[in-house]
């Protein structure tokens, strides 16, 4: 776990390269699973009339994705809302 009491500029940089990473490598991945296995969603939504006893493949992918999708949201969240507390506490020190 990484703590900064004291060098804030080296943190908040590093929180800035992870917001790029999460939205390259995080939200990059699952957007594109999204959109590349929405016409299989959608063809096994409108034009399936025999459904399967368990569920099909593309319903436990897009609810997998959506939870990553999820998470990686969550994860940006609260990241923004731990930079803003770090600002915030060095305008507080510097003054």
């Amino acid at each position: 776990m990484m703590q900064c009491p004291n060098d804030l500029q080296h943190c908040t940089m590093a929180m800035v390269c992870l917001f790029s990473g999460q939205l390259v490598l995080g939200l990059g991945p699952v957007c594109y699973g999204l959109q590349s296995q929405f016409p299989a969603f959608q063809k096994y939504l409108y034009e399936s009339t025999n459904r399967p006893a368990g569920f099909p493949y593309v319903i436990v992918l897009y609810a997998w994705l959506l939870v990553a999708l999820q998470v990686h949201l969550f994860q940006i969240y609260f990241a923004k809302q731990l930079l803003g507390a770090w600002r915030s506490a060095t305008v507080r020190k510097v003054q």
